[in-house]
């Protein structure tokens, strides 16, 4: 009946481990409680799950929370992964690559602007895209459809950044392949 910025895990996930395969344990850090945020942290789960990789759960309430948390559990995390939700989008961000780059653990993030402010990579929704199949949902409702006949959509392309600022501050070389195939670079 509409559209959503939601891209799966698998999606998300194969694109960061083309950059960085040697994740035994990734941190999943989101807000404690939060719809979408337990959804992505239980797919996360179970799509790791399948390659061996365990995942700590990083609930946190608040900014305050999620900084002690993430704290008490970097030394043992290969890779940290920040969640699409309203705390990493409330300065929780910061908090988390701030402390990965001090710890020098690379990051996947669920958000564009995650990458931009240092996280490594992102397979994420692209706004654009976002529009664009809106606008097609609008103009099937103009000419007559039943909205509630319409199925929720995702776009269907990946939009993958990478940020090589921070591969270059954590010492991961990534092809030229991959960067080929990115829609966006963030070198300065």
């Amino acid at each position: 009946m509409g559209t959503r910025n939601y891209i799966s895990v698998d999606r998300q996930y194969d694109q960061y481990e083309r950059i960085y395969a040697e994740t035994k344990v990734l941190a999943f850090v989101h807000r404690k409680g939060e719809a979408n945020s337990v959804r992505q942290y239980l797919e996360t789960k179970a799509c790791l799950k399948d390659k061996g990789i365990e995942v700590i759960d990083v609930a946190a309430v608040d900014l305050e929370d999620m900084r002690a948390q993430l704290e008490s559990v970097i030394e043992g995390v290969d890779s940290v992964f920040l969640a699409c939700d309203t705390l990493i989008n409330v300065g929780g961000e910061e908090i988390v690559i701030e402390m990965c780059k001090k710890h020098k653990k690379p990051s996947l993030a669920g958000l564009k602007g995650s990458v931009g402010k240092g996280a490594l990579v992102g397979n994420v929704a692209e706004f654009r895209g976002i529009g664009q199949l809106s606008g097609r949902k609008a103009g099937l409702i103009l000419n007559g459809a039943n909205p509630s006949s319409l199925l929720t959509e995702s776009p269907a392309d990946d939009y993958v950044i990478i940020n090589m600022i921070t591969a270059k501050e954590l010492g991961i070389e990534i092809p030229q392949y991959i960067l080929d195939d990115a829609e966006e670079i963030i070198n300065e």
